[in-house]
């Protein structure tokens, strides 16, 4: 596939760990980056040029202005050094061209809706009365006519989805949402190796958000000596709309009750775009595992 292409180009932003990578015409991918250690923005950029020359030997490799230099000195360097392996720094050229400019723009754009969402976490947090929000859990359930029943755990932590740590549950209540509600929020809080979040959230109302504490408190009850770290987890539910004219209704559980709360548009529309994430991840694996032919 990638020895179709002619050229690539490269947009780095290390503060945010963001990788633009754009095969023009219309190939691009914005890669969030993970487990970059003490790699030099120029080391990440090297091992990136390597699984592309990899896949394309004589592909022209374009990269920002910022990192040439650098990046053909350590090019040379690691040639002298590493003899099994040649890279031809003839392949690499500045950017410096319309296609470079709109691989620029959408990386800069996606770091900006970063850093809008580290403000919103921030205000979000400062409303729910916590110190801070680190990683947050979201919960769908599906099913077809109350068969192929299945939850989501969505996963979001440090401004992006961690989708290596989400989570699929075969249930089994059928239509009966509450009951559904329950047994994940049990089964996923029963278990003591996975991160606590500090915020969850249910696709839901009152009843589903109600059937989550029950829920928690029953997997928690025999966690005496960790009880004070659960009991900091914030849990809150956001229900659909029922016209289209009406906004989503949030409600916040808070000194053992459940109270509706109203949040400014962008906290809400934050929230309700990780229970879309949820809603399309249990969706999408109810389809697939209903594909497979049980033996």
């Amino acid at each position: 596939f990638f020895k179709s292409f002619k050229s690539v180009y490269l947009y780095f932003i290390f503060d945010m760990k963001l990788l633009g990578i754009f095969y023009p015409p219309s190939n691009m991918k914005i890669l969030e980056l993970e487990n970059t250690g003490d790699l030099t923005e120029v080391q990440i950029i090297f091992n990136t040029i390597i699984n592309i020359i990899q896949l394309s030997s004589d592909i022209e490799i374009f990269i920002q202005p910022d990192y040439y230099n650098e990046l053909i000195d350590f090019i040379k360097n690691f040639n002298k050094t590493f003899h099994s392996i040649k890279i031809d720094y003839n392949q690499i050229n500045l950017a410096n061209d319309e296609n470079f400019d709109y691989l620029k723009e959408m990386c800069l754009q996606k770091a900006e809706f970063y850093k809008r969402n580290i403000k919103i976490i921030d205000i979000l947090s400062r409303k729910l009365g916590l110190d801070s929000i680190d990683r947050i859990e979201v919960f769908d359930v599906t099913h077809f006519y109350g068969q192929d029943v299945y939850g989501s755990m969505v996963v979001f932590k440090e401004n992006k989805f961690v989708k290596n740590q989400y989570r699929i549950f075969k249930l089994t209540n059928g239509f009966n949402d509450y009951e559904n509600i329950h047994e994940i929020i049990y089964r996923r809080f029963i278990f003591e190796d996975i991160p606590l979040p500090d915020l969850v959230i249910i696709d839901g109302s009152k009843g589903q958000l109600n059937s989550a504490i029950n829920a928690f408190n029953k997997a928690i009850e025999n966690k005496k000596d960790s009880v004070d770290k659960y009991k900091k987890i914030k849990f809150m539910a956001i229900a659909k709309p029922s016209t289209d004219k009406q906004k989503e209704k949030l409600y916040l559980y808070e000194n053992e009750s459940i109270i509706e709360i109203d949040l400014q548009d962008s906290l809400l529309n934050f929230i309700k775009k990780l229970r879309d994430e949820a809603h399309r991840f249990a969706n999408s694996r109810r389809k697939y595992f209903s594909k497979l032919i049980k033996i």
